[in-house]
């Protein structure tokens, strides 16, 4: 599934503070591309870890730099809810770790590059109950807070960033016991 950067429709000055319209626009312009894959197994037995894989490729022609806050890609995992878990169709309640931030210092961004793919491995059952047998169902909300050109060396305040929802893909699983 892909995420695209690009500029507002609604006419007019972009309010202060905002990214200038040269970044919205380099990044339209350039055809950043995001695409994001979820997979983990789609049978679990008690006790086996729930891994869920992430991948972010990025197919424009230009590389890119992404902040990796509340993403799998983040150094530390569950630093925010980025998937919303349903068991039998009543929603789990997140676990994890929530966190206010300030402006992102530059090691909290990655370069991807053009057509390059960025993986990550995080354990469902950290930030979620999965201590019932049954049917889960995980849908995706990730955001990257902040993409930018690789022209604009990171970090960037804040009211600069440039957020792109991703648009990934829901999963279901079955838990065995």
């Amino acid at each position: 599934m892909a995420a695209s950067a690009s500029a507002s429709e609604s006419a007019g000055p972009l309010p202060a503070g905002a990214p200038s319209a040269a970044t919205v626009a380099s990044l339209a312009a350039t055809g950043t591309q995001l695409v994001c894959s979820l997979q983990m197994p789609s049978k679990l037995t008690q006790g086996q870890k729930a891994l869920l894989r992430f991948s972010l490729h990025n197919s424009g022609p230009e590389a890119v730099n992404v902040l990796v806050w509340a993403t799998p890609l983040e150094p530390r995992p569950w630093m925010g809810p980025y998937v919303k878990v349903t068991h039998n169709g009543q929603a789990l309640r997140y676990r994890g770790a929530t966190v206010k931030r300030g402006d992102p210092e530059a090691a909290a961004y990655l370069q991807l590059d053009a057509g390059q793919t960025r993986l990550a491995e995080v354990d469902l059952a950290l930030a979620f109950d999965l201590s019932q047998a049954g049917r889960y169902h995980l849908t995706p909300q990730l955001v990257i807070h902040d993409l930018a050109p690789i022209a604009e060396a990171p970090p960037r305040p804040r009211e600069r960033h440039v957020r792109v929802p991703l648009d990934c893909n829901s999963l279901d699983f079955d838990l065995q016991r």
